[in-house]
């Protein structure tokens, strides 16, 4: 599994969230920048993906409710795939 050490932190709105996952990820060219695509994303890939993602304390700050959807979305992704795996850190 590939671990990626994601950094929160400079993330001030929903765009910056799936910028940063966007550079960091390889996603498919057809990917929207919605939940559902994203748990998509995460629930179809076989490539073993282990994200940490740090400075979430912030980005909750931030994003509010969309945080913890984006944590329920990884959540469900983990349950779905094998390959995926997501830590959330302060």
């Amino acid at each position: 599994m590939t671990e990626y050490v994601i950094d929160l932190k400079t993330v001030f709105g929903v765009d910056d969230l799936h910028e940063i996952l966007e550079d960091t990820l390889d996603f498919p060219e057809y990917y929207e920048r919605s939940l559902d695509a994203l748990k998509e994303v995460f629930e179809e890939q076989t490539y073993g993906w282990h994200l940490k993602f740090t400075g979430c304390s912030d980005a909750e700050a931030i994003l509010g409710r969309f945080m913890g959807k984006f944590r329920r979305a990884c959540e469900e992704a983990e349950k779905a795939n094998e390959f995926f795996k997501a830590e959330f850190e302060d």
